[in-house]
């Protein structure tokens, strides 16, 4: 991956240890894992769900 791209699923380390993906597209939590490595299956199957959408669409300003 290029040092200049942004990933559509950047990761937030918790103080607990684990680790969570984040979709940039529907800023849903794909998942929260002990493991990072763990993510990319999640990451994989992962679908935008088309109601959130519409949601972040209506109500841009609530998405944060």
């Amino acid at each position: 991956m290029d040092s200049q791209e942004i990933s559509r699923y950047p990761h937030r380390l918790n103080r607990d240890g684990s680790c969570e993906s984040i979709c940039t597209v529907c800023l849903a939590t794909i998942a929260s894992v002990t493991n990072e490595a763990d993510l990319a299956r999640y990451e994989n199957e992962h679908v935008c769900s088309q109601a959130r959408l519409n949601d972040l669409c209506k109500y841009p300003s609530t998405a944060y």
